[in-house]
């Protein structure tokens, strides 16, 4: 259930304490994971899309398909080989011939216990591998997502998905992204920090993108922002902001914006030939700390 929370003049002020109250809180602690259970995933819908642009584990028991046709090489955690044709038990390495590796605590020919997979496909999403706990050869339950970068992604896997609320810390443990995934893609309403303490706040497209008309990019004051389109979370236009409402949604702060200035912001990066933004364009942030003005 959504609950709005009011914005007249009296309260706009409260507002960024709010978004940054519950910042602090999700840095903290795992509670805006784990305290509810994710929406329930069905296999149908987990299986809709391109597997290859999601975050899962799509394999089972050695005796089924697709895994049962993927297998290069079983070998011990040593490097000892083991014999296809017998009991696929133990802790134990299995090589597929997409390049993709399957580790972990192994019953009878499917995982048991604490588990992992890396490999090529993980590798296109920006993950390096996931970590979790398998039940009858599937990756169920509560998980971690190591992307690229070294973030940890925290968050629940259903049917071997990655499904339900989620938080991120870079290696410093410094919060880094909060919001769902629904069958392996980020969902709805996703926070995404950016360098420097700014955050990149929206609704995500299909592809789970910040692309889109109604994006913003959030400065460390929670009150500042330039809200407009997106492309995969790179800025093409938009206009200075303040957040003038908040609406906490299943956990996740949802904010609304009003735009109060039509002065456009692009993406101009510079080059070495040159600084391509307008020379006295003011950062609406900077211009709210500082002022340029004659020394005495």
């Amino acid at each position: 259930m959504a609950i709005l929370v009011a914005c007249d003049s009296a309260l706009t002020d409260s507002i960024p304490m709010k978004v940054a109250e519950w910042i602090k809180g999700c840095a903290k602690s795992l509670g805006c994971v784990y305290n509810s259970k994710p929406c329930q995933l069905t296999v149908s819908e987990a299986l809709q899309g391109n597997p290859g642009k999601k975050i899962c584990d799509p394999y089972g028991f050695i005796s089924e398909v697709p895994l049962s046709k993927r297998v290069e090489s079983i070998e011990t955690e040593n490097g000892k080989p083991v014999n296809r044709e017998s009991n696929i038990s133990g802790n134990l390495i299995v090589k597929l011939n997409t390049g993709e590796e399957l580790s972990g605590r192994w019953v009878e020919g499917g995982r048991d216990g604490q588990g992992a997979l890396c490999g090529p496909r993980l590798d296109k999403v920006g993950v390096e591998s996931i970590v979790g706990e398998y039940q009858d050869g599937i990756l169920t339950g509560k998980g971690k997502v190591i992307m690229k970068d070294q973030s940890v992604r925290e968050g629940w896997f259903q049917h071997g998905y990655f499904h339900g609320p989620t938080r991120g810390c870079l290696p410093t443990g410094e919060l880094d992204y909060i919001g769902s995934y629904h069958a392996g893609i980020p969902h709805g309403m996703v926070w995404r920090r950016v360098q420097g303490g700014g955050w990149v706040v929206g609704r995500v497209d299909r592809q789970g993108n910040h692309s889109g008309p109604d994006i913003a990019f959030l400065y460390p004051d929670f009150t500042t922002a330039l809200f407009g389109e997106f492309h995969e979370g790179i800025l093409v236009k938009a206009s200075e902001a303040r957040i003038t409402n908040i609406e906490n949604s299943e956990g996740i702060i949802c904010p609304s914006f009003e735009v109060i200035s039509e002065r456009p912001f692009c993406y101009w990066p510079s080059t070495a030939e040159g600084i391509h933004c307008p020379p006295l364009q003011e950062d609406p942030y900077e211009s709210t700390m500082l002022a340029v003005g004659p020394s005495h």
